[in-house]
């Protein structure tokens, strides 16, 4: 998460892990039934958001105004936390 920071830019970036082998088919552990509520949690995840918010923090790395970015996220942030502690005051 360094590239996040800006951290790590002059280092080559390796190719994105691949997805991960689906579990082999049958009951070939004694775990019963365990895995078919593990599969079915995860039937239904949908990685289109969390492929978008990859790519533009890619985008955002490679922009020249990323620290300016940055510190505007933080200042939003320190906003809404100064906001929630005025409330509870």
């Amino acid at each position: 998460m360094s590239w996040l920071f800006g951290l790590n830019k002059g280092q080559p970036e390796g190719p994105p892990p691949g997805p991960l082998p689906p579990p082999p088919a049958g009951g070939s552990g004694g775990g019963g039934g365990g895995g078919d509520k593990l599969k079915d949690k995860w039937s239904s995840f949908d990685p289109t958001g969390l492929e978008r918010a990859a790519q533009a923090a890619k985008d955002l790395d490679k922009s020249r105004h990323a620290k300016e970015a940055l510190d505007l996220s933080r200042m939003q942030e320190q906003t809404i936390q100064m906001e929630h502690q005025s409330k509870v005051k």
